[in-house]
């Protein structure tokens, strides 16, 4: 019984530790995506913000691509179903005043650190399936990640898993 309570407390720490990238996604009732659909992929890179590395939209462009024909769907280029990607940034105040906080800090010559507020980008991306012929949006889904972060699509396999996450709701 001891050996099975230090076995039930080992996996919820593992499982507390785990991290999971931020998911949101939504859905008209009657959205199906049929086998062999075809697709066709929309980026409009003119509103792409700067602080977006090109490279890694084409990543994810190549791993949206490569993740829908694994289901069976063909792209083509007159497809009445579009696969809009949307990529942002914004930024957000991490305030660290918790270790200031400790007594024995202000004893220390200098007590103040001024720069305890700090930006971080995070970055967002939003998939959507439209159906073009209805003039309808059948599908979305929202992920974020942060910069050098383990969901930053820096390369094939981080691009493909950061996909993944979001096109296996569907």
């Amino acid at each position: 019984m001891k050996n099975l309570l230090h076995t039930f407390f080992a996996v919820v720490l593992l499982q507390s530790c785990a991290s999971t990238p931020y998911l949101k996604t939504n859905a008209v009732d009657t959205f199906d995506l049929s086998p062999n659909t075809e697709f066709r992929l929309s980026f409009d890179s003119d509103f792409l913000p700067a602080k977006v590395d090109p490279i890694s939209v084409d990543l994810i462009k190549k791993a949206v691509a490569n993740n829908l024909e694994s289901k069976g769907h063909t792209m083509t280029e007159d497809a009445p179903i579009l696969v809009k990607l949307t990529i942002s940034n914004e930024e957000k105040i991490q305030n660290d005043t918790n270790f200031y906080s400790y007594p024995y800090y202000y004893r220390y010559p200098y007590p103040y650190d001024y720069d305890r507020i700090r930006l971080i980008d995070e970055y967002y991306l939003r998939v959507s399936i439209f159906d073009s012929e209805n003039d309808q949006t059948l599908w979305t889904g929202l992920t974020r990640w942060r910069q050098n972060s383990k969901f930053e699509p820096s390369n094939d396999i981080s691009a493909q898993n950061l996909v993944d996450l979001i096109l296996d709701s569907i």
